[in-house]
């Protein structure tokens, strides 16, 4: 039975892009992990060299160094789950043709046939040859699972996450392998101690904030502190205005501060200080009937302008 679906840890997928990227040519290996609940998770990827170093060329068998490589790894708790092809250099914006090929073909059967029961998984990675601009990398990828080679779906899982959303693509809790299974045994059980002395202080916490503190004579003694502080504060604190400014004058009292006051509103003119004819005057009086003052000369003579 083909799977429909599989995980890859951001690690392995992040070398095996790695490699593609400075692969001068074709290269192959072989993909490791766990299968639990009828869900693989790839965890690890190993290469075992250019074309034809995985298997031969009929495919009837892993070759020796595949056989060695699958060995070490079932020592560490990693079993064999699929093949992985590198493509170098395909041209155009996107490949022309994933399917697998008959040197890819002759993997799935050989690593097929290695595992047993289990459906072999097979990934093709192919990258871009792109000479106008060498600097950008451009990958494309095939997955084929089963001796149908069904298309398969992957996805990325975190070496962190210990679920990946819940439903039938979550993944199983996996075990600590290697070296730090040691130091994780060690860890459990000062953490399970940490983790009851929280709980034990949260609950007394919580047991002593009852209701019934809320009555205490000290209680009530600040909250009305609280308040006279606050009223104090507001007393020193003037209210903000909110008389109305005063209304427009009517258009009468307008007109009547336009209007001159009457002559008898007048101030009386001094006697002392002599009148001068207005404009009006000076422009109807004739010239003759004007009084001309006399002007001193520079020799200190008075000069007069006959009339």
């Amino acid at each position: 039975m083909s799977q429909a679906n599989a995980q890859i840890t951001s690690k392995v997928l992040a070398a095996i892009l790695s490699i593609s990227a400075s692969a001068p040519e074709d290269l192959e290996g072989l993909l490791f992990g766990r299968t639990r609940e009828a869900l693989s998770v790839i965890e690890g990827f190993l290469l075992t060299g250019r074309s034809w170093t995985l298997c031969s060329r009929g495919g009837r068998a892993v070759s020796r160094q595949a056989q060695q490589l699958v060995a070490e790894k079932q020592q560490v708790g990693q079993q064999l789950l699929g093949w992985c092809s590198l493509r170098a250099g395909f041209a155009g914006a996107e490949p022309t043709d994933r399917s697998p090929t008959f040197r890819e073909r002759c993997m799935h059967t050989a690593v097929g046939s290695a595992m047993g029961t289990t459906p072999a998984i097979g990934c093709v990675v192919l990258r871009a040859a792109r000479a106008e601009d060498p600097g950008a990398l451009v990958t494309d990828s095939a997955c084929f699972s089963g001796p149908s080679l069904a298309p398969l779906g992957f996805h990325v899982r975190s070496v962190g996450a210990t679920n990946s959303g819940g439903g039938a693509l979550s993944a199983p809790f996996l075990p600590v392998l290697g070296a730090l299974q040691g130091a994780f045994a060690g860890l459990q059980s000062p953490l399970c101690a940490v983790t009851e002395a929280m709980e034990a202080a949260v609950k007394r916490a919580l047991a002593e904030l009852e209701p019934s503190r809320l009555d205490d004579p000290s209680a009530a003694l600040h909250l009305e502190e609280r308040r006279a502080r606050e009223l104090e504060l507001c007393a020193r604190t003037p209210p903000p205005s909110t008389a109305a400014p005063p209304p427009p004058p009517p258009a009468e009292e307008r007109a009547r501060s336009r209007t001159p006051p009457p002559a008898a509103a007048r101030a009386a003119p001094d006697p002392a200080r002599p009148v001068l004819p207005s404009e009006p005057e000076r422009q109807t009086r004739p010239l003759s009937a004007v009084a001309i003052l006399p002007t001193k000369t520079p020799a200190g003579r008075a000069a007069r302008t006959p009339a």
